[in-house]
């Protein structure tokens, strides 16, 4: 028979790519709040912030293990959200989590490059966080919340992503595509860097991760690049005019999340095993 995994988040960005690729001996049951998720899984509508809710969800849908990638991830929403993004972000967290050590079933948590203040770059799991905006320190937070109730739960800090979208908000590619299309110009930070990875290889990390991985993990692209530089080979790939792009600075955006300037991620020890994420070009194709 296959396993039965709880993918949280299922109607996301993840879960979308989580449920293209899961591996034949696998069965997903979504949670999902809002969007309904893929229609090749079984699904339930939770809201994370009901505990009880989810602690029954969970017992009713008996689970041999959790994928929980739900998450208040945008920063600027948490800036202005604390409260409500830490129930979601932390305490909802700790509730699965708990449930998986009970049951002693393998459990993922998506964290983020965000719990690292930017200062160096190339962050490897030894690398103290140091976050810069309420929504990295959740984070944080949940990563030590979590590893507190369950030392075998694996923890992977994930990096800017992307892919085939559609009906995902606030996705990067999208928002290079939709502009560019319109003949708009396309604003590119050329002093952010960051690690990015195709939903593709995202997915297949984390499929990796509820097999093979306990503690602290970077899922990072393989190339660290700035968003201007990111944006040069999507406009490549998809034959968009460079003119359109117009490089900037992190301060010109106001905004009361704070950026860090390079979360570029060290993924070596997930490659050890066998974790492959493609360069970005592979991936866009």
């Amino acid at each position: 028979m296959n396993k039965k995994i709880l993918l949280t988040g299922a109607s996301g960005f993840l879960g979308h790519y989580l449920c293209l690729d899961k591996p034949v001996d696998i069965d997903i049951h979504g949670l999902h709040l809002h969007n309904a998720p893929p229609a090749n899984i079984e699904s339930t509508a939770c809201d994370l912030q009901n505990e009880k809710s989810l602690l029954e969800t969970l017992r009713k849908i008996k689970p041999q293990g959790i994928v929980h990638t739900a998450a208040i991830s945008n920063p600027q929403h948490c800036e202005e959200n604390p409260a409500l993004s830490k129930k979601v972000n932390i305490q909802a967290s700790a509730v699965l989590a708990k449930y998986a050590a009970d049951q002693n079933i393998p459990f993922v948590f998506t964290s983020t490059d965000l719990v690292f203040d930017g200062k160096k770059g190339n962050y490897t799991e030894k690398d103290q966080p140091n976050p810069l905006n309420i929504y990295g320190l959740q984070k944080v937070e949940a990563e030590q919340e979590i590893l507190r109730v369950y030392s075998n739960a694996a923890i992977c800090r994930m990096p800017l992503m992307l892919g085939n979208a559609e009906g995902f908000h606030e996705k990067f590619l999208q928002q290079f595509l939709s502009k560019t299309t319109k003949k708009e110009s396309m604003p590119l930070f050329t002093d952010e860097y960051r690690s990015p990875l195709g939903g593709n290889s995202a997915a297949k990390g984390l499929w990796l991760a509820l097999e093979k991985m306990q503690g602290l993990y970077h899922l990072g692209g393989t190339e660290r690049l700035s968003r201007w530089g990111l944006g040069l080979i999507i406009a490549e790939k998809f034959g968009i005019d460079k003119q359109l792009l117009k490089a900037g600075k992190q301060a010109d955006l106001k905004g009361k999340a704070p950026r860090p300037a390079d979360v570029s991620l060290n993924s070596s020890k997930a490659v050890k095993l066998d974790f492959k994420p493609k360069r970005i070009a592979e991936d866009l194709d």
